[in-house]
């Protein structure tokens, strides 16, 4: 890909068409990012600033709960995300629904995502 900051990274995503990208193709992608976002390549999480910084360009018009899951972790959660938090969250993103009728608390999601649930279904109704 040839991308050696943020907006190099950004325009090489804009120049993909990401609508007709099947999932599992854009999965290298995605985890890609994660260890290329953070600034040390020993450090184990990426700083929550940088991860929603590369979601904004990964999930564009393609999540629409993306501003809702920003404002759960910049006014609520305040910590900086792990590698497991994510790669999970790409599978959330693409099959979970929007009024997270099909989520199932027993499943194995990171606590993050079980509490963004929590904190979420309230405000979308």
């Amino acid at each position: 890909m040839r991308v050696d900051t943020i907006d190099s990274l950004r325009k090489q995503l804009d120049a993909m068409d990401f609508g007709v990208c099947e999932i599992a193709a854009f999965r290298p992608l995605y985890q890609f990012t994660f260890k290329y976002g953070k600034p040390i390549a020993v450090q184990r999480n990426l700083s929550l600033e940088y991860a929603i910084v590369y979601w904004k360009i990964l999930f564009k018009d393609q999540w629409a709960l993306l501003p809702l899951w920003e404002d759960y972790l910049t006014n609520v959660y305040k910590k900086d995300i792990t590698k497991d938090t994510w790669g999970q969250l790409f599978d959330f993103a693409h099959t979970i629904k929007m009024d997270f009728s099909n989520y199932n608390e027993e499943e194995s999601w990171p606590v993050v995502l079980d509490e963004f649930v929590k904190w979420a279904r309230p405000r979308l109704n």
